[in-house]
């Protein structure tokens, strides 16, 4: 991964939901800003009983993710390892349950340039 590229780092905390894992990375890799402008920060819990390679599974299959293991239930403290780990200009967070536009990573680039 080119990290010169990334517009945007997304920083998706994995507590317990890999179930929506594979449906949260379909719909980033929907969103209409260049593939390679975004990078997906997945912070799975080791804490909390995971099969890491279902993980590595998704990260082969979507590039512009990777996945970090993180022994911790405190939400803050993996928050705040996925800033550490960000390599964008903008983050932003996104949970496994959430959805997008497929233009709102876009607009969100858009507008931070412009006004900022």
């Amino acid at each position: 991964m080119d990290y010169s590229k990334i517009k945007v780092s997304v920083i998706v905390p994995v507590i317990t939901e890999y179930d929506k894992m594979a449906s949260c990375l379909e719909m980033v890799s929907k969103q209409t800003l260049d593939k390679e402008e975004i990078q997906v920060v997945l912070l799975v819990n080791t804490a909390e009983s995971v099969d890491l390679s279902d993980y590595d599974s998704l990260t082969q299959k979507y590039p512009f993710a990777q996945a970090y293991y993180v022994d911790s239930d405190n939400l803050s403290q993996i928050r705040n390892i996925g800033i550490e780990l960000s390599k964008g200009k903008y983050i932003t967070y996104l949970y496994p349950g959430d959805s997008l536009s497929e233009n709102t990573f876009c607009k969100a680039v858009r507008f931070f340039d412009k006004h900022y």
